[in-house]
């Protein structure tokens, strides 16, 4: 999306980074205003809600880190499962 020097101005401003706009762009809200311009935002308990939800796969991650899974030649069969301790 393009970004008025208006707009440019002001996230710098006000410390929007591109990762944050874009993260708002893709994730948010829509909501009309007056005119012809939306406003996109995150309310603040889907915000809570996409934290807790990144907290839990951070854990459920770390826990992933040593365990393996082997499969036949074609991935189509698992044959063990182990600890790894490389």
């Amino acid at each position: 999306m393009q970004l008025t020097q208006h707009a440019r101005v002001r996230s710098q401003q006000r410390g929007f980074s591109p990762e944050e706009i874009n993260f708002i762009l893709s994730e948010g809200i829509v909501r009309k205003k007056p005119g012809k311009a939306n406003e996109i935002y995150i309310p603040k308990k889907e915000a809570e809600e996409k934290i807790k939800y990144h907290k839990f796969m951070i854990k459920f991650i770390e826990g992933l880190k040593k365990k393996t899974i082997l499969v036949d030649k074609n991935g189509e069969t698992i044959i063990t499962t182990y600890c790894s301790y490389k």
